[in-house]
Order: C-alpha cells, then sequence, then structure tokens
C-alpha cells in the first residue's frame, strides 16, 4: 500500500512550524538546529537504544550545553575495517533546545575526548521539472546504451541503490527490478536477517513522516527518488514506459528523507543520506546513487564513503543545478564518482555545475523518467545524470565482476566520448567527456594512472608565499591494465607559478600499482607578484606515448590571508584582518589556532578591539550575533613571517585599517610585529607590538585598545576553564582550574597600568554574556572598566586586556604592546612573562624611543644620566595646568616609586630620582597629565 498524502491544513501548518524550529539555512546548506555529529576518540559505552553512557566526568564537561541525548549516528555490519572503527565512535548529540551548531560544534572540538564536532547537516535534492511535451528518451541512444545491452542486459546480482526520499516501489515500471531481501521474512516482526532493521523486505525508510524509521520505502509524496530510480534502472524491454539504463540491474529503495524537513520552497531534505549509503553498502549494493548534495564538508560523510570505497561499492553523485564551479558534496569526496549534465547535443546542460572534480558528463537536460504513483515525467538536473550513470556503472559491474569500486568508475571515465570541443570554455571541466556505454562494456584495454595523495614540501608555515620554492611528491596508482611506459607532466597556465621541473617518468606499471616521484620532484616557483588568496591549478597530463591521454588537476591555494607562526614553543595563527588563531570563524579550520609544544589549540578566537566611544568601536571579532565576525580591519599589507626577522628569531608583520569599518571609523592605520624568541627564558612568549597612526586629519582623545580571546584551555574542559587578574605580576591568567600544572597563559600589556575584563562566556556570573553575541558596547565595556571584573569561572571563558585612554595627535603614531606567556602550572607562566616583558624592553623603538609622538609642549626627556647608579635626573613639560603623576615601574610593571602625584600647573619641570634602595635592572618611568601618556626605559647599574 502506498503511504496516503498529506492533506490536512492543519498538519500543513504543523508541518511548517517544524521547519523553522528544527532547521537552520545559511545560504544553500541546511542543518539541523537542535543536533549535533560528534567522534569521540575513544569507544562509548551504549545501552540497548544505542544512547551513550558516557563517564561522569564527560557528562558534567557536555552539560552547560543542555544536552538532551547522544545516540550513534549509524551501525556497520563490518565492525573491523579503517572506517568502520571510525564510525563506531560517531554518534548524535540531541539538545534540549535550538543551539548555533557551527559555534557550539567548534567548542565540542576543543574537548580532549571529542575528535571532532560538526553540525546535522541536510541535503537538497538537484532536479527540476519540464514539461511533460519535452519528453524524450535520447538519454539511451546518446549514451550507446542500446548497443551496451547487445554485450551485457546488465545482471540481477548487481543492486543499484537509490539513496533518496524513497521510491514508488510497485510502479508497474519498477516492480520487477526492485530489490526484495531474500533473508528477511516479510512481516514477522523479526530482524530475520540480524542487519539491525526489522522486515526492510524491499529496503528501508529512514525517516518516515516525523524521523520514525519503517521498513516502507515508498515516497511520502511526489518527491524525487522514483524519477532516479527509472533513470538507473527501469524494466527495459517490458513493452510499457521507458528503458532504465541498468536493464536487468536491481534497484534498492533507500529512504533518507522525512515529510516534516523540507526547504522554503517544500522540496524534502535529505536528513539521513550516510545513513543510507551504509545500509545499501552492509546489504549488497554494487553501486550506490545520491542525487542530491550541498556545498558542506562533513568528516562524518567523508568516513562513510570511506567505510564504502572500502567495501568495493561505488557511490556515483550528482554535482548540483547552480551552473557555477562550486564544491559539491558528497560529489566531491574522496572515492566519489561526480557527474555533470548535458544536453542531447552534448553542450553542459546550462544549469550544471562544473569544475575539475566532476569525473564524467552524462544527459541532463529533459529526460524522461518515472514517477510517484505509476506515471512518468520528464525532468532536468543533475539528479538524473547521475543514475544514468548509476545504471552504467551497474552494467560494467556486470561485465567486470571482479573489479573494485574505483576500476569500475575508471573504467567508465576512460571510455567517455571527448565532448571538450563543443564546450570549449568548460574544457577539462566536464570531466573525461559524456559517458559511452558501449566503450565502457567493450574496451578491455583501458589503461588509467591517478593521483592519490600529495606532499608539500615548502618552509614549514604551511603557507605557499610569495618568493617561495615548493616541492611536490605525489603519489599515483594504475587502476587498469599494464603500462609499458608513462610520463607525467606538470603545467600551470598562472602567471604567478613558475614550473621549474615538471618532468617526471617511469617503465612499466602493474594493475593496482601504487608508485611516486620522489626520483624526480616536482618543482614550482611562486612569484613576488601573487595576490592574497590565489587560487592556481596545477594540472598533471599523462601519456603512454601511444593510445593513453589523461589529465588530472591540483588545486592549491597561494599568498593565504593567515599565517602560523611558530619559531619557539608556542604557535600562533596571525590574520591579514585583525585576528589570530583561525581565518573562518566560527568554523575554525583555517589555521592552527594558539598551541604550545605542538599540542592541541588553546584558542577559539582572538582579535584586536580599539575605539574612543561606544559608538566608536573598531574591531574584527565575533559580531552582534555570534555567528559571525565583525571584519572592520582592511588589509593594507599582507601578513608575513621572517625568520630570522630584524630584531627577534621570528617575526609576522601585517598592516590593516578601519577604513570599511562604517559609521565606527576611528581613522587609524594599524601595524601589527608579532615578535618571537628561540632562546631560553624568552622561547614561552609570544610580543605583539602595535603601532597605532592616527591617519584620521585631526587629535584622536579617549582611545583605548585591547585583545578579545576566547580561552579553551584544556586540560579537562573548557567548563572548567578559569581567568583571574595577578596583582603581583600585573597580568591576567587563564588556566583549568580542575589541574593545577596543566599549561597557562598569561597576558597584559608590556608597562603600567593594565586594564583586564574576565568573561563567562554564558554571563551566569553578572558579566557579559557572549554565547549570543558580543555588541559594540559590551566591547567598550570591557575595554575602559579597567579592574572592576577580574575574575570568571570555572566555565567557558573569554578576556579582555586593554590599555588607555591615549591621545594621538593627527599622523602621529602610539605603540600598544602586549604579550602572550604559557607555562605549566601557574607560577611558571608568571615566569615566562616576567622574561618576557624584560625583553620587551630591549625591542628598540621609534624616533626619540617615545612611546606616544605628541606635540613637543608635552614631553618626557630621557633621563640622564643613563645607565645610572644610583642617582637619575629626568626633565618633563606640561603644557596645561591640570593632574599630574610620574611613577617608575620596574620590568613586571608593578609600581616602584611615585615621583610626581598632584595638581601642576603649565610649566617645564625636572626631578631627580634615587634609586639606592633598587635592584639592578631596566626600569619605565610613565608620566601621565589627563588624559596623556608619555613612557620611557632607563637602566640602573650597580
Amino acid at each position: 500500500m502506498k503511504k496516503i498524502l498529506l492533506s490536512l491544513i492543519g498538519l500543513f501548518v504543523l508541518l511548517s512550524v517544524a521547519y523553522a524550529q528544527n532547521v537552520k539555512q545559511q545560504g544553500n546548506t541546511y542543518y539541523f538546529a537542535d543536533k549535533l555529529i560528534v567522534q569521540f576518540k575513544t569507544s562509548q559505552m551504549t545501552d540497548f537504544n544505542d544512547k551513550a553512557q558516557l563517564t561522569e566526568n564527560l557528562s558534567k564537561k557536555l552539560s552547560q550545553y543542555g544536552i538532551k541525548e547522544i545516540t550513534k549516528i549509524s551501525e556497520t555490519k563490518d565492525v573491523k575495517s579503517a572506517a568502520a572503527e571510525k564510525l563506531s565512535r560517531m554518534f548524535v548529540i540531541q539538545f534540549e533546545k535550538e543551539i548555533d551548531p557551527i559555534y557550539v560544534a567548534g567548542k565540542l572540538s576543543k574537548l580532549k575526548e571529542i575528535e571532532f564536532a560538526e553540525p546535522y547537516y541536510l541535503y537538497e535534492i538537484v532536479y527540476t521539472p519540464n514539461d511533460p511535451s519535452l519528453s524524450s528518451q535520447y538519454a539511451i541512444t546518446k549514451i550507446k546504451a542500446d548497443l551496451a545491452w547487445d554485450v551485457s542486459k546488465g545482471d540481477t546480482n548487481v543492486v543499484i541503490g537509490i539513496v533518496d526520499t524513497g521510491v514508488d516501489w510497485n510502479h508497474p515500471d519498477l516492480a520487477a527490478n526492485i530489490w526484495g531481501n531474500k533473508n528477511e521474512i516479510p512481516n514477522n516482526g523479526v530482524d530475520d536477517d540480524n542487519n539491525g532493521f526489522v522486515d526492510d523486505i524491499r529496503g528501508w525508510d529512514f525517516g518516515g513522516l516525523d524521523g520514525t524509521a519503517d521498513n516502507d520505502p515508498m515516497e511520502d509524496r511526489p518527491d524525487h527518488g522514483t524519477l532516479c530510480a527509472g533513470c538507473a534502472s527501469a524494466v527495459t524491454d517490458n513493452g510499457i514506459g521507458i528503458a532504465g539504463v541498468g536493464f536487468n540491474c536491481k534497484v534498492m529503495a533507500i529512504k533518507t528523507s522525512r515529510d516534516d524537513v523540507r526547504n522554503n520552497d517544500g522540496r524534502a531534505l535529505i536528513s539521513y543520506g550516510y545513513q543510507g549509503i551504509l545500509y545499501g553498502v552492509d546489504n549488497g549494493c554494487s553501486v550506490i546513487n545520491c542525487s542530491w548534495g550541498g556545498s558542506n564538508y562533513s568528516i562524518y560523510a567523508q568516513t562513510v564513503i570511506e567505510y564504502a570505497v572500502e567495501h568495493n561499492v561505488l557511490v556515483v553523485a550528482a554535482m548540483g543545478n547552480e551552473n557555477v564551479e562550486l564544491a559539491n558534496y558528497p560529489a566531491r569526496y574522496d572515492g566519489v564518482f561526480s557527474v555533470a549534465a548535458s544536453t542531447s547535443g552534448d553542450k553542459r546542460s546550462s544549469f550544471s555545475n562544473y569544475g575539475y572534480d566532476v569525473d564524467v558528463t552524462a544527459p541532463g537536460t529533459s529526460v524522461m523518467s518515472t514517477w510517484m504513483d505509476d506515471t512518468y515525467s520528464t525532468a532536468s538536473g543533475t539528479s538524473l545524470s547521475s543514475p544514468i550513470t548509476a545504471g552504467l556503472c551497474g552494467l560494467v559491474k556486470s561485465v567486470f565482476p571482479n573489479y573494485t569500486a574505483k576500476q569500475i568508475g575508471e573504467q567508465v571515465r576512460t571510455n567517455c566520448d571527448d565532448i571538450d570541443a563543443l564546450n570549449p570554455i568548460y574544457a577539462k571541466k566536464l570531466g573525461k567527456g559524456r559517458i559511452n556505454a558501449y566503450a565502457s562494456l567493450t574496451n578491455t584495454d583501458s589503461k588509467s594512472i591517478r593521483l592519490e595523495s600529495v606532499e608539500y614540501i615548502e618552509d614549514g608555515d604551511g603557507a605557499f608565499e610569495p618568493d617561495e620554492t615548493i616541492q611536490i611528491k605525489a603519489h599515483f596508482v594504475n587502476y587498469l591494465n599494464p603500462i609499458n611506459a608513462v610520463s607525467i607532466n606538470l603545467t600551470c597556465s598562472s602567471q604567478y607559478v613558475t614550473v621549474e621541473n615538471g618532468s617526471f617518468s617511469t617503465s612499466s606499471i602493474g594493475t593496482l600499482e601504487i608508485f611516486d616521484n620522489s626520483s624526480s620532484l616536482f618543482s614550482i616557483k611562486v612569484l613576488n607578484t601573487v595576490p592574497q588568496n590565489t587560487n592556481v591549478v596545477l594540472m598533471l597530463i599523462y601519456s603512454d606515448g601511444a593510445s593513453y591521454n589523461d589529465f588530472q588537476a591540483i588545486s592549491i591555494t597561494l599568498n593565504p590571508t593567515y599565517i602560523t607562526q611558530n619559531i619557539n614553543n608556542i604557535g600562533l595563527t596571525v590574520t591579514n584582518k585583525g585576528t589570530f588563531a583561525y581565518d573562518n570563524y566560527p568554523t575554525n579550520t583555517k589555521g592552527k589556532g594558539f598551541y604550545v609544544n605542538d599540542g592541541e589549540t588553546l584558542l577559539f578566537e582572538g582579535g584586536l578591539i580599539y575605539g574612543t566611544a561606544e559608538d566608536k568601536v573598531v574591531d574584527g571579532v565575533r559580531g552582534d550575533d555570534g555567528e559571525t565576525q565583525n571584519g572592520n580591519f582592511q588589509n593594507v599589507t599582507p601578513v608575513t613571517v621572517n625568520a630570522p626577522g630584524e630584531v627577534a628569531d621570528g617575526e609576522a608583520v601585517v598592516v590593516f585599517n578601519d577604513n570599511i569599518a562604517g559609521t565606527n571609523k576611528v581613522g587609524i592605520e594599524t601595524k601589527l610585529i608579532s615578535y618571537q624568541f628561540a632562546d631560553e627564558p624568552y622561547d614561552n612568549s609570544v610580543i605583539l607590538r602595535y603601532i597605532f597612526k592616527n591617519t584620521s586629519g585631526t587629535e584622536i582623545t579617549n582611545f583605548y585598545a585591547g585583545l578579545f580571546f576566547d580561552w579553551d584551555i584544556d586540560a579537562n574542559s573548557s567548563a572548567t576553564n578559569y581567568a583571574l587578574y595577578d596583582e603581583n605580576y600585573r597580568c591576567a591568567v587563564l588556566y583549568d582550574s580542575s589541574v593545577s600544572d596543566y599549561i597557562a597563559v598569561g597576558v597584559a600589556s608590556t608597562w603600567g597600568e593594565d586594564r583586564f575584563y574576565a568573561i563567562q562566556n554564558d554571563g551566569n556570573d553578572g558579566g557579559i554574556k557572549i554565547y549570543d553575541g558580543f555588541t559594540k558596547a559590551e566591547k567598550w565595556m570591557a575595554l575602559t572598566t579597567g579592574l572592576t571584573k577580574t575574575s570568571a569561572g570555572p566555565q567557558d571563558i573569554s578576556s579582555v586586556n586593554s590599555a588607555g585612554p591615549f591621545v594621538i595627535a593627527a599622523d602621529s603614531t602610539l605603540e600598544v604592546s602586549f604579550i602572550i606567556a604559557t607555562g605549566q602550572g601557574m607560577d611558571a607562566v608568571k615566569q615566562s612573562f616576567a622574561a618576557a616583558r624584560a625583553k620587551y624592553l630591549s625591542l628598540p623603538t621609534d624616533v626619540d624611543d617615545e612611546t606616544v609622538n605628541q606635540p613637543i609642549v608635552f614631553s618626557l626627556a630621557q633621563n640622564y644620566p643613563n645607565p645610572f647608579n644610583p642617582t637619575t635626573n629626568i626633565k618633563y613639560s606640561i603644557p596645561e595646568t591640570g593632574f599630574v603623576t610620574l611613577k617608575i615601574y620596574d620590568i613586571m610593571g608593578r609600581e616602584v616609586s611615585t615621583l610626581v602625584s598632584k595638581q601642576m600647573n603649565a610649566g617645564n619641570y625636572e626631578v631627580s630620582f634615587n634609586a639606592s634602595k633598587l635592584s639592578s635592572g631596566v626600569y619605565v618611568y610613565s608620566l601621565k597629565a589627563g588624559n596623556k601618556i608619555i613612557s620611557k626605559k632607563m637602566m640602573m647599574i650597580k
């Protein structure tokens, strides 16, 4: 019996509300708003309902997120394969209410017990219905399927899985080809074959109407899956309807949608696609078709594909219908056979995506196929091209039964008809060409060498920078027939790359033999004219000098907008936009964060904030919604790392301004120099030196500058992180409160009065809450309130260290510097901080060694004599009457003497300082009048 179509208006309203409550959308990416997928680093105990039974410690760590239950996402028949082992540690977390999945996934990924966390993605089906009057089955003759059937009509033991919205399995043109589970006794309520699914006699429905699975994979309503099933293997030569390419190959109906989860256009979203793939693999499919996709990458999904490859099941997927050169998953996953669409004239279908990731092209414009309720329909889309190709792969498996999944794909790919001449602007972007069924079944001399992996040998920072030479070690596999000799040449048409060595050749290569080019590494030079984030294609050309010619593309990004600086024990990613850790918050995949001794990152997000008022705050960190960064900084000079630098063993340098900050613009150009020293005791710190240039044309007053960091000091969990301000060392200390000697972090400005605001991210301590965003008003408060909120935690915490207020004259500069130091435990981090502060004082400064270049009427002269023992004189000038302080600080920023603290008239002054009670060393003297500050260094030697 077919499922009854939903028709009650009230029920449709409920479904609409369910969609709004449970699904989020960003661009063309959909995901559940109350679920995540996680992989634990170790196996987890489960109960009879597959719910995780976590340890008390791990449960405590996760409790802050309001988790309802954690359930295993999928089971596999084979539990011993590499992919199966990884899948066994993957679970779905169901939250009690909606969350920000991307942000929370980033946070959970930092826990030491969790390998990764990611949103639970949903996928769109990709087709467009057409006018039935356009019906035609030109595809059969175009791909020479009719000739191929003279060679093989397919093997009934070859099963093609249709992972989709369900299949009208009793359609008269499908019923005879629907797979039946011979090991299951129908409708007895028992899992007879012990595959984990009760009464799955013709497939499985993972979603049902509302997420409740059942054993009937019939479509809930006319959606999509029946269309794909007909293309793949409708019953052929039965005197009715249409012919399916797979002819006698069976169709396994695997429904992976649910009727209450749809996009705004009412189309079903694929909710359980990868669970469906696993079902197909474990229950006998040789080929699986996926006519759906999205732009999001998923580790879980890639692992499922690995499982399919390990079990010699070929997954065929549609490239998508956005008419763009865009990554579409699952089509782009390693191990998936990707298909673009073409017309009856072998032109690229106007809607079809394209690119170097395409394997083949197949008819996809105006294709007639089976439709729900025993009817037929004509549609267009890569949704049709993919199952047509899957049907051909079924035929190839019938003729070459011992071929692996990848060999089946390569037999189809290498026997395509070249259509580049008909599509010149898409040359090499439509795969090897349009599929040819007859050639695929008859050519027993096919050859195919493919690149499997690449190693890049560069200067170690992971970035391909201007003027850098990169060596490339490539690993290859020969999938089909032996080749006596082959030459592989690497070329690049980009004006920003010179190929210094692009030739490699080798003698005979056997079937499935693996080899590499270690005897002649490829080498390229990146030119210094390359713009930021330039994507270039390196093309590999294969040839045996006779009949075999092929190609394969490698895409790389040159001169990226972020670089990881790791000269000493600390690694820190610096970006072009004033942020640290990562360049793509909150996904956090571009960059390495902040880490110590090659350990896990301790930082989720970081960046510069400055301003002069609540409505004049400029920053690059998370904004009001918490889901995106503000991006107020415009890059002027891209970030570079020099090793060695001018004064340090490593220096990262970047320049940006606030020209794109809109009404928040202050008029500042910022130069950041990040110093690292490799020698002890300076090897556990980074000095961040900001030089702010006033480009506004007028004096800037009440200026504050600071650094925001969202920490994950994960000895146990971010839920046990703590932040406090240490008065003696005058620095913020961030640590895990549950472990005394875990890596701790210290942050402060390099001299004088420091400002610090500790944030408990959930806001439950009465302070700022940033889980729901970080507003300009909150940032201003954190910058300016001094030491009023000096602790937070134990919980997930953040911090803001700042300095100010300052005055910057027109066209003048202000230097504000910060130190980040680390150590094994709180005492160690304080010692690292003290050493770094001393090192900072030895760095050369700007003209006349002034921290702030002020008008001559407000000045602080260099002490004389210098060095001194035990007395020295200090001259200064005050431009107007006001309260004046002149204080002395040690290298830790602690006040050791106050020379002046009173109301003074405008004028020139001199004061003597006696340091006989102090030890030798470097000291800082700081003059403050109103909101103006100048500081200088002096040396006491006994």
